[in-house]
């Protein structure tokens, strides 16, 4: 039986790299076979949101300020552990931005202010899985907490902020997390 598989694997083989021919079906099982990786993948990132995900690129801008990005489109600003701006995920292309006064995180949309809520200072508790989450409860017109979970490495591992008073919070996730 070895022997006959090999020789079924050899045939497919020859025919799916062997052909002179062009097939846009040969072609998608040819780029399946031939799958390369992403070089990005270790800095790849689940955004979900609002009922879909958007894989999103982490760059490091400083010690205290990371960009989520893909193409020119979506863009998420944290910096020193807070949303700040918001690119391409809020409708009719507007663009959020989000600034702490005080107590109050301040929502703005095209430079218009939306939304003042009031939020507790940030809150560090371990988790049971030997991470840290840092949570801060905030209101607005329903309560809602933003989240930073570190793992027991003290990688970022989970992001969950809102970024506008109209929708759910986003949740970024490492896509390599297997979660």
């Amino acid at each position: 039986m070895p022997f006959l598989r090999n020789i079924a694997l050899l045939l497919v083989t020859t025919l799916l790299f062997g052909c002179s021919f062009h097939s846009r079906q040969l072609q998608a099982i040819q780029q399946l076979v031939l799958r390369e990786p992403d070089p990005l993948e270790e800095f790849a990132w689940t955004a979900s949101w609002n009922g879909n995900q958007h894989r999103l690129y982490a760059i490091a801008v400083s010690e205290n300020q990371t960009l989520f990005a893909f193409d020119s489109y979506y863009l998420l600003n944290i910096e020193s552990g807070y949303l700040q701006d918001v690119q391409g995920f809020l409708p009719n292309e507007d663009a959020g931005r989000i600034e702490l006064q005080g107590e109050e995180l301040l929502y703005f949309v095209n430079d218009r202010l939306v939304a003042r809520h009031q939020c507790d200072p940030w809150v560090q508790k371990e988790t049971y899985q030997g991470g840290t989450q840092h949570s801060q409860n905030c209101n607005g017109r329903e309560p809602y907490i933003n989240t930073i979970d570190l793992d027991s490495n003290g990688l970022t591992s989970r992001l969950s902020f809102l970024m506008h008073p109209e929708y759910p919070s986003i949740i970024l996730m490492p896509s390599n997390s297997g979660n």
